[in-house]
């Protein structure tokens, strides 16, 4: 599962080409005077993301190479996003991925002990409810916005996060069978979606694995029971 986040940076850097090839007006920057400017930017958040890849998969150096993708993350939606509520919480929900990828590849022992790690997991488990979050602000509604707001407080709180979190990859599923009709009539855009929504199904995996943390209700509930 930790392989499709990876997946998901690697098939943006390879498609990093397509977005030198677009008008600069649908960028949040007016470069259409600098293109070679924007051109440029681009190849480098490219570089960063692949920088970042080579190192949690190859070098095993996760600690830096998650800091290059988030680097990358932050400086793309800077640029290139258009800062709505919606974008926000997209933006925190692909932070909560990668700090899950981070945290995955941590041993179970140290995770439980060091207080640093035990506070990037309670910010990736509030990341992660960008979800939550943009299932209630759509317009067209898929998911009832009282399931939403369930989710939502129960992963803030900590309190059965672990099936929360299973709950959040089969609805994922569903909507993706729902919403995305795969008629490749654009593979470029079918793609993205397929390979965010794997992304994210990815993370919520993660999070039913390594659970809320010691700052959580669940942790709460099973040192009472001890």
């Amino acid at each position: 599962m930790p392989l499709l986040i990876w997946l998901r940076y690697l098939e943006q850097a390879m498609q990093s080409t397509i977005l030198i090839r677009l008008e600069p007006t649908t960028f949040n920057v007016d470069i259409h005077s600098y293109h070679s400017i924007g051109a440029l930017y681009v190849i480098c958040l490219a570089g960063l993301a692949v920088s970042g890849l080579l190192l949690v998969g190859h070098c095993r150096k996760e600690t830096w190479g998650v800091s290059l993708l988030l680097l990358q993350r932050v400086l793309q939606f800077f640029v290139f996003g258009r800062w709505t509520l919606r974008f926000v919480y997209s933006m925190c929900l692909d932070m909560g991925c990668v700090l899950l990828l981070l945290l995955s590849k941590a041993c179970s022992q140290h995770l439980r002990q060091q207080r640093r790690l035990q506070l990037l997991l309670l910010l990736a488990r509030i990341c992660m409810c960008g979800k939550f979050l943009l299932w209630r602000s759509e317009q067209q509604k898929y998911i009832s916005d009282y399931i939403s707001l369930c989710c939502l407080l129960l992963t803030l709180c900590g309190l059965y996060c672990r099936q929360i979190a299973k709950l959040s990859m089969f609805l994922l599923l569903l909507r993706l069978g729902i919403e995305y009709k795969f008629c490749w009539i654009d593979p470029t855009i079918n793609l993205l979606l397929l390979s965010s929504t794997l992304c994210k199904l990815s993370g919520f995996y993660l999070l039913s694995q390594l659970g809320p943390g010691n700052w959580s209700f669940d942790a709460w509930r099973l040192n009472q029971r001890a």
